[in-house]
């Protein structure tokens, strides 16, 4: 059978499109007694969708839509009334976001080829038979976990509109939002979330490619950027943590003394700086795996207190560790 796309055919020729017709070469319907088909397009989400398609017999015999003047004038629209001879009937349908969806009629091509056509729906004489058609848009999918990664996923209508124009011109692209908001360099097909997205709404808002403009809208149908759904990510909270100081047990009037200093978690391991103050004195140092090694000033005999104090960092808890030692005379 021989699927042309007259239309489609000289208006993406510059695109260099295989595709040259939507469905069959229509035939002028001989049956007395007819039908009405009313035939809706909505995505997984139950939305309404615009799109085009066409409505084929089992002998891919094209139908022609209400108020059109033939089967190969195909009426943007999210509804498509069709007036038919009794029988069965599948569809072909091309949508800005969903791209080439077929419902029985395999394989699902548009351009040039050899189908077969399985009806998916009857129409009784006299009677009005609603159809819905569900087609898929591009969706992300992940853990709403902070620290996981969220991916976006690209229905295979789209990928097989791709495959029409051989993947010509610029692609896809997307930019990830926050909020609503452009997340800065986060423009590829995963985002690893941060603790920033705490109890934030990410969504993925993504532009079209070139085939997927060029298509359509030879059809009369506009196509804008697209916004995925939403995952809202759990409130996030820095991981607790536990400072813990060690010293020499017997420190004497003038000794070089060494301490060391660890932040613990429950899980990870904690970065970031710890302060360490004794009297005036005050040092900070940079944790590698998760402790430090600070050098005391020479001290006199007497009583000391020391402080050290982990300030944190987006994915764990600040804590501190207080202590009090003596230093003896020599």
């Amino acid at each position: 059978m021989n699927l042309r796309l007259s239309r489609a055919g000289a208006l993406l020729g510059a695109t260099a499109l295989a595709a040259s017709s939507l469905i069959v070469t229509a035939t002028a319907a001989q049956a007395v007694d007819t039908g009405t088909l009313v035939v809706t397009i909505v995505d997984q989400y139950g939305r309404p969708t615009q799109g085009v398609m066409s409505v084929v017999d089992p002998a891919g015999n094209g139908q022609t839509e209400d108020g059109a003047s033939g089967p190969d004038d195909y009426v943007p629209g999210v509804t498509h009334t069709y007036t038919v001879p009794v029988g069965g009937y599948a569809f072909i349908t091309i949508t800005p976001w969903s791209g080439v969806n077929c419902f029985g009629v395999a394989p699902c091509n548009i351009a040039a080829g050899s189908t077969s056509i399985t009806p998916v729906v009857n129409v009784a004489a006299g009677a009005t038979v609603p159809q819905t058609l569900k087609v898929a848009v591009p969706t992300i999918t992940g853990n709403p976990a902070v620290g996981s990664p969220l991916s976006l996923n690209i229905p295979e209508g789209i990928t097989a509109l791709q495959a029409i124009g051989n993947n010509a011109g610029s692609p896809i692209t997307q930019q990830w939002l926050r909020g609503g908001a452009a997340i800065a360099g986060a423009t590829g097909p995963t985002y690893p979330t941060v603790p920033a997205d705490s109890a934030q709404a990410i969504t993925a808002r993504l532009s079209p490619s070139t085939v997927q403009n060029a298509l359509p809208q030879a059809y009369g149908l506009t196509v804008a950027p697209f916004t995925t759904n939403a995952i809202t990510l759990a409130t996030f909270v820095p991981a607790k943590t536990k400072t813990k100081v060690k010293l020499p047990k017997d420190i004497r009037q003038g000794d070089r003394v060494s301490l060391k200093v660890t932040v613990k978690a429950d899980s990870g391991t904690p970065d970031g700086v710890v302060a360490i103050k004794i009297g005036r004195s005050t040092v900070r140092k940079t944790l590698q795996s998760g402790s430090t090694f600070v050098n005391l000033p020479r001290l006199d005999q007497g009583r000391y207190k020391l402080s050290v104090k982990y300030a944190g960092t987006e994915y764990f808890a600040a804590s501190k560790d207080t202590l009090r030692f003596t230093v003896r005379p020599q």
